[in-house]
């Protein structure tokens, strides 16, 4: 048996190189025929200028790419992939909603292709621009500041379904207690009606600048309003004869005492103290509402 597997490897060799020469052959001089797919190669639009021209824009953003198959001689083809080849693509009169895109593609002279589909499609929408009103938020105790002042409305640009849906535009700011009137730059963002963020849309500016005026303190003089309409001779002592005032710097300044409620001296007969209200101008806090005064008729 061994004699007749060692007869027959000397022809099994000669079988095996013949095969191998005709291979050799057949590659280096023949150069067959190749058949290939390449799938998910990218595509350029061409025409994006006359996109822009007409304010449109493919939204929502996808890759475009489309499969092909190329033939040619196995020597081209058999190193090809994907990103050798380039597919373009061209709108013909572009409009907002679903587009056709044909398809062509750029290859070597001796490799043909052809599409599984020359046409595909692309959506596009109108940029627009729509001005919505700014909201800061403040973030900290909000009696301690008179007003912020800050750019009321901006515009913002995208893709028309985007940006209907904005509302309005969002910052906060946090006090600073440190200063009357400071200036906070400030990030903001486009936010819908639930109070989420809307992506995919452009602001004119990511910040603004927001100017915060906060409230200022002075502490005044209390004076008592006494009304003379009785012949006692009446004391009154106040418990407290100072008040501390918050409000606008511009208010403050021309405020030197707050009076109290008036106080009539027959009312105060035969009476030891008596609580009276303060007189506090329209848009000042005030550390107390009222007073106690004390009582002594000297007659008695």
């Amino acid at each position: 048996m061994r004699e007749i597997l060692k007869y027959n490897m000397k022809i099994k060799l000669i079988a095996l190189m013949s095969a191998i020469v005709l291979w050799i052959y057949v590659i280096a001089i023949v150069d067959p025929e190749e058949k290939k797919i390449l799938e998910n190669v990218p595509v350029m639009i061409t025409n994006m200028s006359e996109i822009k021209d007409e304010n449109l824009m493919i939204y929502p953003e996808q890759d475009l790419v489309a499969s092909l198959n190329i033939s040619g001689k196995l020597s081209s083809i058999k190193n090809i992939g994907k990103n050798d080849i380039k597919i373009y693509g061209h709108i013909n009169n572009p409009i907002e909603g679903k587009n056709e895109v044909y398809l062509t593609a750029s290859t070597s002279r001796d490799i043909d292709y052809k599409f599984k589909n020359n046409v595909t499609f692309v959506n596009l929408e109108k940029i627009i621009e729509k001005e919505v009103p700014i909201t800061i938020n403040v973030d900290g105790n909000k009696e301690d500041f008179e007003k912020i002042n800050a750019q009321e409305k901006m515009k913002v640009i995208g893709p028309r379904s985007v940006v209907e849906n904005v509302d309005s535009i969002f910052g906060e700011i946090t006090l600073n207690q440190e200063q009357n009137t400071f200036t906070q730059n400030v990030e903001i963002k486009p936010l819908d009606k639930n109070k989420n963020v809307v992506e995919n849309v452009a602001l004119e500016n990511e910040n603004i600048d927001v100017e915060v005026v906060m409230l200022t303190e002075k502490t005044v003089d209390i004076e008592l309003n006494v009304v003379n309409d009785s012949d006692k001779n009446i004391t009154c002592t106040p418990n407290k004869t100072k008040v501390v005032l918050k409000g606008s710097k511009s208010i403050l300044d021309n405020i030197n005492s707050i009076k109290t409620q008036e106080i009539k001296e027959s009312e105060l007969i035969n009476i030891t103290n008596k609580d009276v209200n303060l007189i506090i101008p329209e848009n000042i806090k005030s550390d107390i509402s009222s007073i106690t005064i004390s009582i002594e008729n000297k007659e008695q």
